[in-house]
C-alpha cells in the first residue's frame, strides 16, 4: 500500500511568498531557472526574494514548494508534502488534493564528478564545457557523483509529480 502525498495549489503576492519563505527553518535546496540562468543552491530563507528567478523549486525532506512568477508579479506556488504538521510554518489555508506517495525515495543522478578547484567542490562532466556547481553536500571525496532524492506522486498507478526531498551524494549500495 502506498503512503499519502498532498498538493495544494495557490497563489501569493510578493511579500506573502518572502513571508512564507522566511518560515523555512530545515536545510533546503534551491533549483531555480529563466530563460539565460539556472542556479541549484542551497537555500538561505533570509536572501531570497530577490535572488529567486522566474520559476522554481524550493525543497527539503518535509516539502516541496514549486513557485512560478507571473506577468503581474504574483507567484504561483504547489506545495507538495506528505504531513500537514510540517508545513505549518507556511500559513496555508486551502484545501489539499490527495495523491499515493512512493515509500521509497528514487534518484535523479546529476552531471559531473567531484573535483575539488579553488578550495572549492565543482562538478565536472566532459560533455558539458564549463564547471558545474551544485548545492553543499557533507563527506564529498574526488570524484564522488550527487544525486536528487525524490518521491513519486500518483494517482491510479499513473505518475503525476516528483517530489525532490534532498541532494546527497551517491552511495552505490549494489555491492
Amino acid at each position: 500500500m502506498l503512503a499519502k502525498g498532498y498538493v495544494i495549489k495557490t497563489c501569493r503576492c510578493p511579500t506573502e511568498f518572502a513571508d512564507m519563505l522566511k518560515s523555512i527553518t530545515r536545510e533546503s535546496f534551491i533549483l531555480a531557472q529563466q530563460v539565460n540562468k539556472i542556479k541549484f543552491e542551497n537555500f538561505d530563507n533570509q536572501a531570497c526574494l530577490p535572488e529567486l528567478l522566474k520559476k522554481g523549486r524550493i525543497f527539503n525532506a518535509d516539502f516541496e514548494i514549486r513557485y512560478e512568477q507571473k506577468d503581474n508579479g504574483d507567484y504561483e506556488l504547489l506545495v507538495l508534502f506528505e504531513d500537514d504538521a510540517k508545513i505549518q510554518s507556511l500559513s496555508l489555508d486551502e484545501k489539499p488534493y490527495d495523491y499515493e506517495c512512493s515509500e521509497r525515495a528514487y534518484n535523479i543522478f546529476l552531471w559531473g564528478r567531484a573535483k575539488e578547484i579553488d578550495q572549492e567542490w565543482k562538478f565536472i562532466e566532459v560533455r558539458i564545457p564549463q564547471e558545474l556547481k551544485y548545492p553543499e553536500v557533507d563527506d564529498l571525496q574526488e570524484k564522488d557523483e550527487l544525486v536528487i532524492k525524490f518521491y513519486e506522486y500518483k494517482t491510479d498507478e499513473i505518475p503525476q509529480f516528483n517530489r525532490f526531498i534532498g541532494v546527497e551524494k551517491y552511495v552505490d549500495k549494489s555491492n
